[in-house]
């Protein structure tokens, strides 16, 4: 949308950032990295900047503050994303925009601030005709970039076209096409030859990440390139998790070498498994997947993603250690005192856990519409959708003629499509209304076998479920696992700063009462 939008009026695809070629953020996947530990949600900008120099900060209860510079952000981003299709992206465009800044200016062409104003108003008023409401600044917020960033960008890709028309000897005033400027850049980058030096990126700011010719990028170009124009969410991910490592560090002070690096090999060996049973990654190491992303174990290991989980497992080990003596074991080997700390603490929150991970039930649900006084949107009556639920229940013989039921009566079009599946859910996981949990359990109880539960009252409507089969409570070496992974959670909750983090990128970009990335009016 964006692309046809904008970048076919002013043929600046070499250089606008991915997130705006393709009208939302870059859809290449978050490395492994920055998966496991969730972002916070970010709270809005905090009234006071940031000092120079810092790209986040998170304020402590204390008064205090933890602090991210950009010089930590910026090893980060380049760790992670720098190798990556997204990182590439932007190097690539840095270089070429640098290149055009040389041949312009050896060209004598310049771009005025009346021309730049004028383009920029004619592709303004092109979008409001074709019925984008907010015209460009819309666009803009809604392909998170900013209005300083597409400005400059904009000027160089004029400087281009004009650079384009000289070159195909054009009369002044007219304009090369997409594909005209396109070709004459590719084949200026051919003659003068380049390359991008990231095998490894230097690790001094004044280190050269690319060339072409004479024109160079510095790291340190790069690392405002990068942090800018990299999808936010990466961003702030990446700044969230350098937050509460600095966070959990801090709780945890002091870590024995031999403790810290079992709660590290714990982690990777995780990762490792995951990666193993994962079907799109066979064939391919986890090691080689790592080299391949400019990682590496050794990398990963020094990664926040990694090292904040690690830090969790040495805190929750503590807290097993700690439970363990309060209740009077005499355990003198740590394997046996933690998993007398979590036996401990299992029986004082046994309804808990009970709850989320002993006997569970699997799921699926038909759900009709209904309302106590209906109208022209929900017709059916919650007494009728009761009524007839409860005739059609007693014939529905096995899960195959649920989902069949499913298929033809819900009212849920994603139902429709995986027949009405909900899942596996314990008698106190409360990601399921408490009725429903009810139902299915107490239905399990009085028969003991699969079949239909309900009809019963649901959110909007009324539903009947099909309930079975039961997965038993799991042995305590499974269960004990579960406890630590809650211990660990708990662990990361406290860690989360309660006013949020601000980030330099903050507030987002907002305009007031644009929508989020409209569509345009399909032709008559």
């Amino acid at each position: 949308m964006f692309k046809n939008a904008i970048l076919l009026l002013i043929a600046v695809s070499p250089l606008l950032p991915a997130a705006a070629q393709d009208g939302q953020p870059v859809q290449a996947p978050a490395p492994e990295v920055a998966v496991e530990t969730a972002a916070a949600e970010v709270a809005p900008a905090a009234p006071t900047p940031l000092p120079e120099g810092i790209a986040a900060r998170a304020l402590n209860d204390d008064g205090t503050a933890t602090l991210i510079t950009f010089a930590e952000l910026d090893a980060l981003l380049v760790a992670r994303h720098g190798k990556r299709a997204e990182g590439q992206d932007v190097l690539a465009r840095l270089l070429n925009m640098k290149v055009l800044h040389k041949l312009a200016a050896d060209a004598g062409v310049e771009i005025s601030s009346k021309q730049l104003d004028d383009r920029i108003a004619e592709i303004n008023q092109k979008l409001l005709d074709q019925g984008y409401e907010g015209g460009l600044a819309a666009q803009l917020v809604a392909s998170d970039i900013s209005p300083e960033i597409f400005r400059s960008t904009f000027a160089v890709s004029l400087a281009m076209e004009e650079l384009a028309r000289l070159a195909l000897g054009q009369p002044e005033g007219e304009r090369p096409g997409p594909g005209q400027q396109e070709a004459w850049m590719k084949t200026m980058m051919e003659a003068r030859g380049g390359s991008l030096n990231n095998d490894p990126f230097p690790t001094k700011e004044t280190g050269i990440a690319a060339t072409s010719g004479d024109v160079t990028v510095t790291m340190a170009e790069f690392y405002e390139h990068l942090r800018d124009e990299l999808p936010r969410q990466f961003v702030e991910q990446s700044c969230t998790q350098m937050i509460l490592e600095k966070r959990l560090r801090a709780k945890a002070g002091t870590i024995e070498d031999a403790e810290w690096q079992a709660a590290v090999d714990l982690e990777i060996s995780r990762r490792r498994a995951r990666h193993n049973a994962n079907p799109e990654t066979q064939g391919v190491s986890y090691e080689a997947l790592l080299d391949a992303q400019g990682m590496g174990i050794a990398g990963i290991k020094k990664d926040p993603a990694v090292v904040v989980t690690a830090l969790t497992s040495v805190l929750s080990w503590r807290d097993e250690v700690a439970a363990a003596k309060a209740a009077g074991s005499t355990a003198t080997d740590v394997e046996e005192l933690r998993n007398a700390g979590r036996r401990a603490l299992y029986e004082e929150e046994r309804e808990l856990f009970d709850g989320y991970y002993g006997e569970r039930l699997h799921l699926a649900a038909c759900v009709l519409r209904s309302a106590e006084v209906p109208d022209e949107v929900v017709t059916r009556t919650t007494e009728e959708a009761h009524a007839y639920l409860g005739r059609l229940a007693p014939g529905i013989p096995d899960a195959e003629g649920f989902r069949l039921i499913v298929g033809k009566l819900s009212d849920d079009a994603g139902a429709k499509e995986n027949g009405g599946e909900l899942g596996w859910f314990g008698r106190g996981d409360e990601r399921l209304p408490q009725n429903i949990r009810d139902a299915a359990f107490d239905y399990w109880a009085a028969k003991g076998k699969d079949g239909v539960a309900g009809p019963i009252d649901v959110v909007g409507g009324v539903a009947i479920l099909w309930v079975g089969p039961l997965q038993p409570a799991p042995e305590w070496e499974l269960l004990s696992q579960a406890v630590q992974s809650e211990l660990q959670a708990r662990t990361l909750s406290a860690a989360m700063p309660p006013a949020g983090i601000q980030i330099f990128r903050d507030p987002p970009l907002t305009l007031p009462n644009a929508p989020a990335a409209p569509e345009a009016p399909k032709a008559e």
